[in-house]
Formats: structure tokens, C-alpha cells, sequence
């Protein structure tokens, strides 16, 4: 009579359902399928927009905003205003 102490586990269907659903929440939670640009300035759109006014209010010490800056500055204050009429 021999004993077998191997750790591995014999496999029971519900184990693998129980992979097969984490495996589906990871699969869909990757980031690559979320819908992140809800019409709200997120955490770092907010600091982005902070930077470049900072950054324009004070052209003396920063030198003037580039186009690309310019830019990113109408997109995000755009973006502001529509949250802010969203909210009233």
C-alpha cells in the first residue's frame, strides 16, 4: 500500500470553472478595454491643466507655452467647462 504525498491537487471541474471566470474578469479588466474618457477631467488631467496655467500666468519666468501646450490648455479648459455645465 503505497501513500502518495505529492502536492498536487487533483483538478475538480468546479477549480477550473472558478480559473476560467478570474481568467475572463482579468481578460476584460486589462486596461486595454476599459472606457477611461468619460467627458470628466480625471487626477492627471487636473494637475496637467493646473501646470499650464501656472505656466502661462507666469511667461517671465517659464518663457511663453508652445503650440503643443497651447493646445493641450484649450482641450482641457474646454473639457472643464463641459464639466462644470454638466454638473449645474
Amino acid at each position: 500500500m503505497a501513500v502518495n504525498f505529492s502536492d498536487k491537487k487533483i483538478k475538480e471541474p468546479e477549480d477550473n470553472m472558478r480559473y476560467a471566470e478570474k481568467k475572463a474578469v482579468r481578460i476584460m479588466n486589462n486596461g486595454l478595454n476599459n472606457q477611461m474618457d468619460t467627458g470628466k477631467l480625471n487626477r492627471r488631467e487636473k494637475r496637467d491643466r493646473e501646470l499650464l496655467k501656472t505656466k502661462q500666468g507666469n511667461t517671465q519666468t517659464f518663457g511663453p507655452l508652445t503650440t503643443k501646450e497651447e493646445d493641450r490648455l484649450q482641450k482641457l479648459s474646454m473639457k472643464e467647462m463641459k464639466d462644470n455645465n454638466a454638473n449645474y
